[in-house]
């Protein structure tokens, strides 16, 4: 399980940086890191090849938009009209990058 009050996280070749409140300040996190009502855009999606399809077809894949609307685990985060849990291997398996003030005007 991920710490979330590492300083610096290398994972999957990419190097990123976490502060102590888990906020990313490099590139991205896993979705069990966001904050309540955060908004973030999936960046990636790991693991086994038959469960990245099955998030997939749920509509968890690059560029999907989600609201983090109980921060956990297992946690509740809302895309588009639906809500999924995940619990917490699963969620460190999704990997988002939280949306800014600016790019949260962009899209609404």
């Amino acid at each position: 399980m991920l710490d979330c009050k590492s300083e610096v996280l290398y994972t999957y070749g990419v190097l990123m940086r976490l502060s102590l409140n888990c906020i990313w300040t490099l590139t991205m996190l896993p979705l069990e890191c966001l904050q309540c009502n955060e908004k973030a855009e999936v960046a990636e999606v790991v693991g086994d090849p038959s469960w990245v399809a099955r998030m997939a077809d749920l509509g968890v894949h690059h560029g999907a938009q989600v609201r983090m609307v109980a921060p956990g685990s297992p946690c509740l985060f809302e895309l588009g009209q639906c809500k999924l849990c995940l619990r917490s291997d699963q969620s460190n398996c999704i990997y988002v990058r939280p949306l800014t003030e600016s790019a949260r005007a962009a899209t609404s």
